[in-house]
Order: C-alpha cells, then structure tokens, then sequence
C-alpha cells in the first residue's frame, strides 16, 4: 500500500532537513539498540501476538503427531518473543537454539530463557545465519522482523528452509511499509527501498511449492509514548529512527514529531494510535506420517 500524499510530503520536508543534518544522524551502540528494542516491543501490542501466531503453528505440530519440538529462533534479540514462548509449551520443546549477531542481546536472551526454563536443553550462537552451522534440523522455525537487516534475503531464506525438518514449519514476521517504517526508511538510507511484505511475498513464492499461510496483525503504539521529555519517550524514538535522537537538530525533531501526530489515529476512546502492523507468514512442511 502506498503511502498518502500527504505523508510523502513530510517525509521529503524531513529528507531535506537530514540532509543540512547528515552529520547528526548516528547510530546507536549495541547495548543501546538492545534497551531502545525492549522499549519499542514493549510499547507495542505486536510482539505479544506475533507470539501468539508462532504457538499455534507450535501447537499444530504437536497436534500432527510430534513428541516433542526442537526449536529454531533466528534474530532472537534479548528473547523478549521466546522466555514466554518456551514457558507455554513447556515441555513439549525437546531443545531450543537462538541465534543473534548482537551479543548483548543474545546474553540477555540467554537469561531470559534460563529463567523461564531452566531445565531446557538451549543453545545460544552469537553470529548471523548465514554463518550458523548445524548437525540437526528443527520442527520450528521463526524470526520477526529480520529480513531488513540482511544483505541477502535469499540467502537467509534458504539457510532457514534447509534447516527445517519435512515436516517442521517456518514462521516469519515482516513489516509492510507502512507510516512507522517508511519514517525509518528516511534515516536508514542503506537499508533497501521495497523490501518489505510484498518483496517477501515474491520470495516466498518463487521455487513454488504450497502457499504459505499469513496472518494480518493490526498491532499498534500510543503517540503519547513517543515523548522525548521522559526516557522511555527517546527510546522509543531512538529505535523508530535507528539512531541516537540528542544530536539531531532541533528542525528534524519537529518534523519527526509532526509527521507521527499526522499518522495517529484517534480512537473511540480518545486515544491516538499509532499504526505497527504486521504479516505473519508460515511455511509448514509435509504431516507427521504423512
């Protein structure tokens, strides 16, 4: 879906101002990243759903005849999707590996899970897919959000189905370009411009094969978090925009401000919300027995 004119307008009006400010633009550090995440997902009422998405798909694999899962998560990040995940299925997980190239992230996903299960067989790889080596395959897949932040989509995607099992299922979260990230987009100028949920779509569909199930996620955030008066408020906006909100000018933070109170929306309760969709797709593999 294409943006409105209006909102292209305001994202040409901040280009120009990061433009004179290009200087100012920079990126946060690990550990800043993983806080200014946290925040972000804990804002969100996406994150809880996504999860919601990936037990199921879970839970369809018990349901189909598996014992027990060995489960694959890819980009975990500081485990915020998978300590809750692991403590509902319980023990119907046989094994856990998360992979993550931020090590900070991945220490605190390491915690995280060890609290929530303690007994479970875990595993914790600090480097990319690409580079993850395995004896084993998995009955569950998943990542959120992880394909803009890899070079080679198909590589990624690739390295993923080669590691499920026939009859493991792969679930992927993915971002339309809609208001949030398209406001991301103008302070990420490396990042590529259409890799988004229809880009995935054509990925996933290009070696044919069943037609993976999605799942439309209408998450959303209160404009009202998005304050740069309160720490919670730069964190949020330190992650929206991928980088470091106190160099920025006084002119970019106006018009960052504006263009996310004319994509709010108002609701029946007198709230502005902001928009944080999501699709979700899952690939399932052949039946048990079938």
């Amino acid at each position: 879906m294409g943006l409105p004119s209006t909102a292209n307008t305001l994202l040409s009006t901040l280009t120009d101002a990061l433009q004179k400010d290009a200087c100012a633009v920079r990126s946060l550090e690990e550990a800043h990243y993983v806080d200014a995440h946290r925040a972000f997902e804990q804002a969100s009422t996406q994150q809880s759903q996504i999860r919601d998405v990936i037990e199921a798909e879970a839970q369809r694999l018990l349901q189909n005849g598996n014992k027990g899962i060995d489960v694959l998560s890819v980009g975990c990040g500081c485990g915020m999707l998978d300590a809750p995940l692991l403590a509902h299925l319980g023990d119907h997980v046989n094994s856990f590996v998360g992979v993550d190239p931020n090590a900070v992230a991945l220490d605190q996903c390491r915690q995280a899970v060890g609290t929530a299960s303690a007994s479970l067989d875990c595993r914790f790889e600090c480097t990319s897919l690409e580079d993850f080596e395995s004896d084993r395959h998995y009955d569950l897949i998943y990542c959120s959000h992880v394909f803009y932040y890899v070079d080679a989509p198909a590589v990624v995607l690739d390295a993923m189905r080669a590691l499920r099992r026939d009859t493991g299922t792969l679930v992927i979260a993915h971002a339309p370009k809609e208001r949030l990230n398209a406001l991301a987009q103008a302070f990420w100028p490396g990042q590529s411009e259409d890799f988004y949920v229809p880009a995935l779509r054509r990925l996933l569909s290009r070696n044919g094969g069943a037609a993976p199930v999605e799942r439309q996620i209408d998450a959303h955030i209160p404009r009202a978090l998005f304050d740069d008066a309160t720490p919670q408020g730069t964190l949020l906006l330190e992650f929206l925009i991928q980088a470091q909100w106190g160099p920025l000018s006084a002119e970019v933070k106006a018009h960052v401000a504006d263009y996310l109170d004319r994509s709010a929306r108002a609701t029946s309760a007198d709230h502005n919300l902001l928009p944080h969709p999501v699709t979700t797709f899952a690939l399932r593999g052949v039946a048990a027995g079938g």
